[in-house]
């Protein structure tokens, strides 16, 4: 099984931090695979909220067979499957 490894080592305080990682926008500044988001995507994510991330991993952009090609995020929504 293919697996990813990321580290990124943030000097602020964790409030900043936070928020920065929280605001979707940022994640092609920092994270590899986002290769753009579309949406509210200028401050942390909010529930209500819909922001729509665009991948690229394995060389592939952001889909397998019978994927989207996108990771929609809809804070505060309940998911499948997931705790109560």
């Amino acid at each position: 099984m293919r697996q990813i490894r990321h580290s990124v080592v943030f000097q602020s305080r964790p409030e900043v931090v936070f928020d920065y990682v929280g605001t979707l926008g940022h994640w092609p500044e920092w994270y590899p695979a986002t290769k753009a988001v579309e949406g509210q995507a200028s401050q942390a994510v909010a529930p209500g909220d819909t922001v729509v991330e665009r991948v690229r991993k394995f060389g592939l952009d952001g889909r397998a067979p019978g994927q989207a090609p996108v990771t929609v995020w809809r804070p505060g929504e309940p998911v499948p499957g997931g705790a109560s």
